[in-house]
């Protein structure tokens, strides 16, 4: 997957970062962690293996951090649960993978409305596919797209949008 942005789309993202995974760390204790908190969903796009599972573990343990709270639980893949949820300091964190999903109806099988009104925060891997069509109104989201820089395999470009 290829994006690169023109000007104009580019004005309208909220923070761009290429960076290995270390400086995801950092820039997630320094202002990421509080920007992905105003939201409700957060849309994860990338190619496989482009490190959207890794991100959440990052995100989570950064709050985890901030508060304070030693976070120790493996965060996990959701490709053949959907749906993995973590709580940290009283805050209830999901992460669903929706790769296998091919339509709306799917959402209604997995339990996915009732869920995401059960959760804080909601990490969605594959969500275009599913909601291409979709507007949820008063619903904040935010999408982040994570891409290898120049084709290497340590460093990626994070597009917070």
């Amino acid at each position: 997957m290829e994006h690169n942005p023109d000007k104009k789309t580019q004005a309208k993202h909220k923070a761009m970062k290429i960076c290995t995974e270390e400086g995801l760390i950092n820039w997630l204790d320094v202002s990421l962690v509080e920007k992905i908190l105003k939201h409700k969903v957060i849309f994860l796009e990338g190619p496989l293996g482009a490190g959207k599972t890794t991100f959440v573990g990052h995100f989570i343990r950064s709050y985890a951090k901030k508060n304070q709270i030693e976070f120790l639980e493996p965060v996990t893949s959701p490709t053949y649960s959907f749906i993995q949820q973590y709580t940290v300091n009283s805050i209830k964190i999901a992460h669903m993978d929706l790769y296998r999903l091919e339509s709306l109806e799917g959402l209604e099988s997995i339990g996915f409305w009732d869920f995401l009104d059960q959760v804080d925060l909601c990490f969605i891997e594959w969500g275009s596919q599913v909601f291409a069509d979709l507007k949820i109104d008063g619903l904040p989201s935010a999408n982040l797209l994570i891409e290898a820089a120049d084709n290497e395999d340590v460093v990626r470009r994070y597009w917070f949008i």
